[in-house]
């Protein structure tokens, strides 16, 4: 289906009675974390008035099938200047190679899995900033007199990953649970020396590792302070499918559904497959960056993502291709799309981990 990226086409979509709900429903959860209130446009005086825009998406399981459509309000971040209306902005990502650690030591320990996503979270931080927004698209109040003054952090800000992630900082420490110098997205709780449980974090995406009661105590804990989605033993994560076969002590990682969405968009989806990722002697050739317009670092980005998840086999034509994402051309994004060919025709391939007994 052809997602809407403008609340205009958005009403002209067929679905427009399920976008409308899931702005319904976006504003009403603004509304609840008093994001803003709204002022004349006077008061704005010299300040600049930023504008939003609806970011339409819809939210899929492993095999791809619809489960709802999402509405988020956005503004545009890309306006805010430097030292007057943001500072810092910088939130550390956790690596995936992480959280399959993390998994596996959980599995190694019998230990549940468990998967929870904080909704709207980038709403619970408080902004320092003085920054007026134009009112929602489509959702005006008394007319263009009036503007937002924002209140809380919002979706598009340059500081709102920032301001989210010393949020639940201080939350989890609070909790006793300590960050990892390792990776600032693991966090563990100690007894005795020992870890008891572990947390990974990606944005909003919380995976919660340790025996049920304690996993239970700390979600608990948790929802006294953010409204939590309980999803339930880890099944998909970030475009990863995960199979944990505790009986046979074994989790597969697997990605069908995202390497066909990267062949969708870049236009290979009816290609032919190929046996092999690349040649035997692979151009390397620096050359001069082509005029034309290719997506070539769009694509090598998609495929460093795969290969950081769950396929391996694709890490050394990727990491060659990586060496001229200044300097590529045709014969470059060809050799890209030799990988693509050999995606088409692995789909189902992923990374099988036998989870070995002991506590290392």
């Amino acid at each position: 289906m052809q997602i809407p990226t403008t609340y205009k086409q958005a009403r002209a979509s067929k679905f427009w009675p399920q976008w409308r709900a899931a702005m319904l429903a976006e504003l009403q959860s603004l509304k609840d974390h008093m994001t803003w209130r709204l002022v004349p446009r006077t008061d704005t005086k010299k300040t600049k008035v930023i504008t939003c825009r609806w970011v339409l998406a819809v939210k899929k399981d492993e095999r791809g099938r619809i489960k709802r459509f999402k509405a988020r309000l956005v503004i545009h971040g890309f306006k805010q200047q430097l030292g007057i209306n943001y500072t810092e902005t910088y939130a550390p990502v956790i690596r995936f190679e992480t959280i399959r650690a993390a998994i596996y030591y959980a599995i190694q320990r019998g230990w549940l899995v468990l998967q929870y996503d904080v909704k709207t979270a980038f709403l619970y931080g408080d902004l320092d900033e003085l920054i007026f927004m134009e009112q929602p698209p489509g959702f005006q109040i008394d007319g263009p007199s009036m503007v937002c003054r924002l209140l809380k952090s919002l979706y598009g800000l340059k500081q709102a990953p920032n301001i989210w992630n010393k949020t639940l900082h201080a939350k989890l420490l609070a909790m006793g649970l300590a960050r990892l110098d390792s990776d600032y997205g693991l966090y563990a709780l100690k007894k005795d020396g020992e870890v008891t449980l572990l947390l990974t974090v990606y944005v909003d995406d919380l995976l919660l590792m340790g025996p049920r009661q304690l996993c239970e105590e700390v979600a608990a804990s948790l929802q006294e302070t953010f409204e939590l989605t309980t999803i339930g033993t880890v099944k998909y994560l970030l475009g990863v499918e995960i199979l944990i076969n505790k009986t046979r002590k074994q989790i597969v990682y697997s990605q069908r559904q995202y390497v066909l969405e990267v062949l969708k968009r870049f236009h290979m989806e009816n290609c032919n497959g190929s046996a092999t990722p690349e040649a035997t002697a692979p151009s390397s050739v620096e050359v001069p960056a082509t005029k034309e317009y290719l997506p070539y670092r769009e694509l090598v980005g998609a495929l460093q993502y795969l290969v950081s998840a769950s396929r391996p086999d694709i890490a050394h034509a990727t990491r060659h291709l990586g060496k001229y994402l200044a300097c590529y051309d045709h014969t470059h994004y060809a050799q890209a799309k030799r990988v693509l060919r050999y995606l088409k025709a692995t789909s189902d391939y992923g990374l099988v981990m036998d989870v070995q007994p002991g506590q290392g």
